[in-house]
């Protein structure tokens, strides 16, 4: 789910470069998703995937996906009670692809 008074607030501050702002957030989320996949599939490390999570929570919150930081909260409240799974790794990761596609479709975000 995006904040659409968000991205409208971006799109205002940022002008022609809110396409690049988009970018740039996605690409910084690179780093922190292969900590995350790794996560999804068992193999994770509660220092780095805490950071990844953090990280991810404030680029999300940045750029209006409030889902993606509504649930990376919830994973690190898990996380830190040692209740974090596989299924919450996967359940972001969907959430992502999701925000993803909803930006693409966004007015002034496509490339060009």
């Amino acid at each position: 789910m995006l904040n659409m008074d968000r991205i409208e607030e971006l799109r205002a501050i940022m002008g022609e470069d809110f396409r690049r702002l988009i970018a740039q957030a996605l690409q910084d989320m690179q780093a922190p998703l292969e900590t995350l996949e790794r996560a999804s599939r068992g193999e994770s490390d509660p220092a780095p995937l805490g950071f990844a999570l953090h990280t991810l929570q404030g680029i999300a919150s940045n750029i209006g996906c409030i889902d993606i930081a509504a649930r990376c909260a919830e994973a690190r409240e898990a996380l830190d009670a040692g209740r974090f799974g596989a299924a919450m790794a996967q359940d972001i990761l969907a959430a992502i692809e999701a925000c993803h596609a909803k930006l693409a479709e966004t007015p002034g975000h496509g490339r060009g």
